[in-house]
């Protein structure tokens, strides 16, 4: 038998996630298992199982199961395993949108996700003995058996986070969802950029920012089907017309090239595009990087702005392919006080749909 589980999701108080009219869930050991446990033996396995994974002493419940049809702990086909992991980009990148919401904000470090809550972990056990193995390495894949039931535990690492409050983005993921159905070919992208973005997102202190930022960096490239040839220049380009505003200001930058700087006219936001694909390729290049190259004008690390614009260019890519404005999000270059009292510069994320919804029923009334 075989279970198959996000044991870092910190479900909480939801109960499950419902697909492809309820044949696939993702749900709450915790408050659901004996709703879909009916064997007692089985469940009290299970239970075991789960309980395994340890966070600051206390065993890890809220675990979220994945099942497909039948909650029979059956081993999943090469496609079912594709198909869940195909959920977990979908999930990850729905709750990371939430993460751009959350700025400045004192408390955004309590409600935050990070690649880590959405890793998988499959587990292989038997009814007729107490121990179970694990299918581990990339590498070298190990099937790793002979752990005791009850016996085994898994600390959780110390830069794990375990966000106050379930958060995620529902009118992005419905969207994802659209873009499966009706422009399948963007949605595969949109998934594969997604792959990459995840593994730049690690909250781990071992993932230095100089394999950050190029891990970042090829996610827009898939993203975006960014050609061979003159890939800052199209990428510039290319963020400047999906993500700018109407009417949006434009500045005067400088911009490197073999032949020395050029200047250039357009957006912050292609200005800030030219400088992060010319960090991008100091570092590959094996060039000596400054740390306040990392820092877009000295204020904002490229880290932290690399995720707005990843949101973004997905939603503006889900409203030209669908030909519907779902999303009226933008980003903004902003001076302010942050959660702390500081001065804070840098670009911010505005989630723009109530104000919107507001002002379309408001006209709709006239």
């Amino acid at each position: 038998m075989q279970i198959v589980y996000f044991p870092y999701l910190n479900m909480q108080q939801k109960e499950e996630y419902l697909f492809n009219d309820g044949d696939i869930k993702i749900w709450n050991f915790k408050l659901k298992g004996k709703d879909y446990i009916k064997d007692d033996e089985v469940y009290k396995k299970v239970q075991a199982l789960v309980c395994s994974n340890i966070h600051g002493g206390k065993a890890i419940e809220d675990v979220g199961i994945v099942t497909i049809g039948k909650c029979d702990f059956r081993e999943f086909s090469q496609v079912e395993m594709e198909t869940v992991e195909e959920l977990k980009y979908l999930f990850f990148v729905s709750h990371i949108s939430n993460n751009a919401k959350l700025g400045q904000d004192v408390n955004a470090g309590h409600y935050a996700y990070t690649s880590e809550n959405f890793d998988l972990v499959i587990q292989n056990f038997r009814m007729d003995n107490d121990y179970f193995g694990l299918q581990d390495g990339f590498i070298v894949n190990m099937l790793i058996g002979g752990y005791q039931i009850g016996k085994k535990k898994f600390e959780t690492p110390t830069y794990l986070l375990k966000p106050d409050r379930v958060s995620f983005d529902g009118h992005l993921l419905k969207a994802l969802l659209e873009l499966k159905n009706k422009k399948p070919m963007l949605f595969k992208r949109i998934v594969e950029a997604t792959k990459i973005f995840y593994l730049s997102y690690y909250n781990t202190p071992s993932l230095s920012q100089s394999v950050r930022i190029p891990l970042q960096t090829s996610a827009f490239e898939v993203l975006l089907k960014i050609p061979n040839k003159e890939k800052r220049k199209h990428f510039r380009e290319s963020i400047e017309k999906l993500c700018s505003s109407t009417n949006e200001k434009q500045i005067t930058f400088w911009s490197e090239a073999y032949t020395g700087k050029t200047r250039r006219k357009g957006t912050p936001k292609a200005y800030w595009a030219d400088r992060f694909y010319t960090l991008r390729n100091h570092i590959i290049h094996g060039d000596k990087v400054k740390p306040k190259e990392y820092l877009f004008r000295n204020k904002q690390h490229y880290f932290d702005a690399s995720l707005l614009f990843f949101i973004l260019t997905i939603k503006r890519l889900a409203n030209n392919a669908l030909k519907e404005k779902l999303f009226y999000d933008d980003i903004k270059w902003e001076k302010k006080k942050d959660g702390f009292g500081r001065d804070f510069e840098g670009f911010v994320y505005e989630d723009n749909y109530r104000q919107a919804m507001i002002e379309k029923a408001l006209a709709n009334r006239n």
